[in-house]
Parts: structure tokens; sequence; C-alpha cells
């Protein structure tokens, strides 16, 4: 069962960032007297950095209706934390605002006996209370606590696992490092709360037991346990009737008055439709979109068999299977791993360059009529996004316990990534190639092989991309013990997707907290280009949970519609197994793989990853093209007006901007930035010749 994670009284945007990539499930904010607390104008710039699937409570005691007027207006807030005691006001008080915010009521064990609050001569809680004095109505779940808060004490366990059987509770209360897996072994509760036992000193959040926390309730998750049969005291039948009676039928309307608002968000940005709408495949009927999306969101998905809905799996040689499960193993117990996460983050900051900048695009701006932000991952180490992905799964693969790696490449920025970040780690490095990419990009090839990297060129298909990946799972098929393949898109069998979208989703938190702190708010529209969709998925997921930002996945649209004269994948294609993996490609009747095309190399490629599959199906992204002309103007637009040569595969979503801005005027948009143009030197050459 999953866990429920609360870190409360943060107040740097130092750790709500830690606490967030630490797996919290909602964060507190103390805006009553404590040596935690922040002001509203404090809390509001916290919470915008914040993602949208991260809950944000609004923490008081007894809260006055002030305090209540100034949550209403500060945005983002999900959550009202206060005494029981104070629930009904608060309940009274929301009004019309009710179907925004959740009620976390606090109960408190004081000698033996629950308490609603925590002040002297705060009521008692007696068999005779009902629902509508304590106000469960907007309650999710309950908390229960020691006498006092913020200070260690500890709550009764003996009674927190009684309340625990019957509703869903939240421990609070002197829980730390040490304690938290014995207390969730004694008390099963479907939540926890830590704030002073993640604190190095009082007030003061340490990053470091922040992690450690979380890493321990996470832990406890793997353990399957019988819960105790008690003898109840009446006083816990009479919470368990009230929530029941009350708050179910109070929250399911609203969750339908929630799912009704999120759905027409969505449906109002969406021009078309999945095609399974109308073909009667299966696939059309795993889930309404808003649930799917917050499967997707809360890490329900990939669920176990390493599927997003019908999307995913992993179709490999019983010869790799051990491979695969081990590389799932090893990857799990890294991402849970503070150090592996302190190793990363410092060779990104310091190797890298991360953070990548968030850039307004000045003139095209003015050109177009929309206010343009580029996210700069051209100028992290290498010249594109890849070197993220690069540089974790080396990582890994010093855990692998492996001799060596392995790499397929198809614009060579992947390659490239791998190579340097082999050097970097130490790894000797093969990279498969394409014949036909080794011809188009020939300053990448070079720089492989500086980085002493082989390059092994593959005649064998279509000598591009997809002809890359088979000849480099061919070797790891015959070295799976001594080889780890450095997967570098979104693609492939379970768990690579979600490996490669892991080290990449820093661009999307980046990007997100940038564009707030640029611009005071969210962008109208994000656009990337998708290829296999690794940079796409990184910077997509930042903003997923943000239903007021419209996403669009640009391919390559080629010369045309006509079968081999394009890369769109998801506008022409059709479900299938391709590398390892069940997603859209492009097909024949026969269900053979046929040809792709684009004047951009990393985007040649006839497959998408399996959770672009999916965000298209429940339709939270919308998947268009741009052709080989419109790229190449608009990559001489963005050469001439920006002084920036971008790689071909962004200038594919340029000019699906470019296009979109039309009609669009004056919005604000974001775009994957994605790589420099140098390596396209040869192409452009070829297909834009200048005098």
């Amino acid at each position: 069962m999953k866990i429920w994670i609360k870190v409360c009284g943060l107040r740097t945007p130092e750790t709500v960032d830690i606490a967030v990539r630490a797996g919290a499930d909602a964060l507190g904010f103390v805006l009553c007297e404590s040596p935690r607390q922040v002001t509203f104008k404090q809390a509001e710039q916290l919470i915008t950095a914040i993602p949208a699937h991260v809950q944000r409570v609004a923490v008081f005691r007894i809260p006055t209706e002030a305090d209540i007027a100034a949550v209403i207006a500060t945005p983002g807030f999900t959550h009202i934390q206060c005494d029981a005691v104070a629930a009904p006001t608060v309940a009274r008080l929301l009004g019309d605002h009710s179907d925004r915010f959740s009620i976390l009521p606090v109960i408190r064990t004081v000698d033996g006996s629950l308490s609603l609050g925590e002040y002297p001569g705060a009521a008692a809680l007696e068999p005779s209370v009902t629902g509508n004095d304590f106000a469960w109505a907007m309650a999710e779940r309950v908390l229960i606590e020691g006498q006092t808060s913020g200070n260690g004490q500890t709550a009764d366990w003996a009674l927190a696992a009684d309340l625990a059987t019957l509703v869903p509770t939240v421990l609070a209360g002197g829980l730390t490092v040490e304690n938290v897996q014995q207390a969730i072994a004694a008390v099963h509760p479907s939540g926890v709360d830590v704030s002073s036992g993640v604190e190095r000193q009082r007030g003061i959040k340490d990053p470091d037991l922040i992690r450690a926390f979380c890493l321990a309730v996470r832990n406890t998750e793997q353990v399957q346990t019988i819960l105790p049969q008690r003898s109840l005291q009446p006083q816990l039948a009479s919470i368990a009737s009230s929530f029941e009676e009350i708050s179910a039928q109070f929250r399911e309307e609203r969750n339908r008055s929630r799912s009704r608002t999120h759905m027409s968000t969505i449906a109002s940005s969406q021009s078309l439709r999945d095609p399974f709408a109308t073909s009667g495949d299966p696939t059309a009927t795993f889930g309404s979109d808003t649930a799917e999306l917050a499967k997707l969101l809360s890490g329900e998905y990939p669920d176990a068999r390493g599927r997003y809905g019908p999307f995913g799996g992993r179709f490999v040689p019983e010869t790799l299977m051990g491979n695969i499960t081990r590389l799932e193993e090893v990857a799990k117990a890294a991402f849970a791993d503070q150090k592996f996460w302190h190793e990363f983050d410092g060779e990104a900051k310091d190797w890298i360059g991360r953070p990548t900048p968030v850039m307004f695009a000045r003139k095209l701006s003015e050109l177009w009529g929309i206010k343009l932000y580029f996210k700069r991952e051209d100028l992290a180490h290498t010249g594109a996004h890849k070197i993220n992905n690069a540089l974790g799964q080396a990582l890994l693969a010093k855990r692998l316990g492996v001799k060596r790696i392995i790499a397929e490449t198809g614009a060579g920025q992947h390659g490239v990534a791998t190579a340097a970040a082999c050097a970097r780690i130490g790894f000797p490095c093969t990279v498969y190639m394409g014949a036909h990419d080794i011809e188009r990009q020939s300053p990448n090839v070079q720089r492989m092989k500086r980085l002493g990297a082989t390059v092994i060129p593959v005649t064998s298909g279509d000598a591009t991309l997809r002809a890359a990946i088979d000849e480099a799972l061919r070797a790891w098929v015959a070295d799976p013990e001594g080889t780890h393949y450095l997967l570098g898109s979104a693609v492939g069998p379970h768990p690579f997707p979600l490996i490669v979208r892991t080290f990449q989703s820093v661009i999307g938190r980046e990007a997100r907290a940038q564009m707030l702190d640029k611009t005071g708010t969210l962008p109208d529209a994000l656009f990337a280009c998708v290829g296999g969709g690794s940079n796409a998925i990184g910077i997509f997921h930042g903003f997923l949970g943000d239903p007021g930002v419209q996403i669009f996945g640009v391919e390559a649209g080629g010369r045309g519609n006509a079968t081999g004269d394009h890369s769109a994948t998801m506008t022409h294609g059709t479900p299938g197994v391709l590398h390892g993996c069940y997603s859209y490609l492009l097909q024949d009747a026969a269900g053979q793989v046929t040809d792709s095309h684009s004047v951009s190399a990393g985007l040649d490629y006839p497959g998408v990853g399996p959770e672009h599959a999916f965000l298209r199906t429940i339709g939270r992204v919308q998947y268009t093209t741009a052709r080989d002309d419109a790229a190449l103007a608009a990559l001489a637009d963005c050469c001439r007006h920006e002084g920036i040569l971008p790689a071909l595969e962004p200038s594919h979503a340029l000019a699906a901007i470019k296009d979109w801005a039309k009609s669009n005027q004056g919005k604000t948009v974001l775009v994957g930035f994605c790589g420099r143009g140098d390596k396209d030197m040869p192409i452009l050459q070829a297909a834009a010749p200048i005098d």
C-alpha cells in the first residue's frame, strides 16, 4: 500500500524542491505562530514552484475568519489543516469555495483519550459527537498527533492504531528517520506527517533527513502486513460512523465536479481525439482521462508489468530477461538512495552545467506575436539534453557492475553524450550508428571518437536509428552479463522508458520553476519535438498536472503524408510492438515496420515511447507535425533574429509554434530547445545551402 507522506513546516525553495524530489505527496506551510511560520506571501511564492500532483496544505491550529479569507485568496492551496474543533467553522467559512479544498482535521491524544483541540478547555471527544459537529464532510483523512504540535511529542500509537482501522489516518507527532518504520508497523496508518523529525535545529530543515525519512517510509511499503483485530473504544466507533456517513457522499459529488471541470479543460484544448474512439480498439476503454492521468502522476503507472495503461511492457528474448529484471531492481534502489542523487546532482551541476536557463526570445516573440521562451538544453554539456540520461545511466552501470557500455545513436547527440559520460565515469564505450546517419552527422562522429568511443557503422535495414537500435540489442544479447545498453530515448522494454524519463524530468522541474520566477505564471502552451520522445517526456512531466497548460508534441512531417516520406508515428501510425515495447509505430497491413524519413536524423524513427502513446490516448498531449521545409524556415528565423543556431529537432517545434501563433496571438509559449545545430551543418549545407 502506498503511504501518503506530508512534510510540514517548509520555509525555503530549496527544502520544497528536496521534499518534492524525495517523493512527498503533500507539503505543509505553517501560517500560525510557530518557529516554522511563513507569511501568506511567502507561502504563495513557495507554492508556485510545486508540481500540481503534490498537495499543498495551509496549516493552522484554530484559524480565524481572516485566515480562511487569506487562504481562499492565495492561489494554490489544496488543503486546510486545523484542530478538529475548528473544522465546522472552517467548512462554513469556505462557503462556495469548498470545492477547491479538503479539510485535514487534527485529533490529539491526551492522557489516553482523544481531544478535538490543543488548547486548554478544548472539547473532549465523546461517543455522542455527530458528523455535523465534527464537520467530516470535507475531510479525506484525519491526522492524529500528540497534545501539542511541532515539538517532537509522540502521539499515542495504540489509540492511533485503533483509529486507523476505521478511517484513513495520518500519523504525526515525534516521527523521525529512526522510528517511522516502527510507527508504521504499529499503527498501519494511511499516511505520515513529519516536521521536527527532519530538522537539524528547530525550524531549520535538513535536506538529508527529508530524503532519508521519505526513503524509510517507501521501504515499508514493500512489506505486506496483516492488521490486528482490536477491541475499540466507543468514541472511535462514533468517528467511523461520522466519517463514513457524511464524507463519502460529499467527496463523491465533489470529485465528480472536479472531474467535469478538469475534463472540460482538457477537451477544450484538444482539437483531435484519439482514433481508437471510433476504431473499437480495446485500449480506448482502459480508463477515464482524469483517472488515468492521476495514476501516472501518482506513480501507479508504469505498473508492475511496465505498462502505461495498455502501452509499454517488455517484449524481449529470454536471454535478456535476467538483465532487464536486474536493471529494474538496481534502478529502483538507486532512485530511492540519497547517495545516488547526491552524486548525480553534483555531476549535473559541475559537469553538465545545470540548471540550464529559460530565455525570453524577444525578437521571435515580436515577429510571431506571442511571448516565446526557450528552455536552453542546447547549453548543457555536449550541446543537448541527452547528457542528463547518459550521466544517470552511467552511474547506474557502476552499480550493475558491468565492464562496458554500448549505445545507439541517430543524430549523434546521444552517442556524444554517452561517450562523454563513459569517459567521465570510467567505462569503455561502443556506439552503433546507421551508416546513413554517419554521413549526415559527421561532426558528431568525430566528437565521439575524440571522447574515446568506438563507432560501429550499421549498414543493415534503413541504416538509420532503427537499424542502430536493432544492432545494439543484438550486441547486448551476445554479452548480457558484462554489458549495459545505455538506451538514449524513452523507448524500449520496461524499465528503460521510466529510467530515461526519470533522468530527463529535471528539464520540466527546472522549466516550471523558472517560468514562474520570470513571468509569475505558467505558460499557456508547451511545445517539444518528438522522435522517440526523451526531451519531450522530460519537459512535459513538469506540466502534466497543470490543466491550464496546453501541451504539444511535434513529430517530423518530412516531405508529406505518403509512406516513407515522414516519421509521424502518432499521426499516421498504429499500435504494435517495436524494440521491446507496445506503442505506436509506422507499419504496413502485414505488421512490417515501414521506412521513415526526416531531414532531422534525431526524429527519423518509426516508433515512439509508450508514455507518449498513453498521453495521446487520454488526450492530455496533442501531437502534430512539422514538415522539413517548415523546420528549415524556422531554423533560419531563429538564426537571423535570436543569434542562435538550433538543432533541426527543436526547429520542428519552432515551426509548429510559428503556425500555432497565427491564431493564438499574445499567448505565452515555452519550447523545449533540446539541442544546438552544429551537428547539422552537413545537412544544412545540402538542404539549404548558403553562398
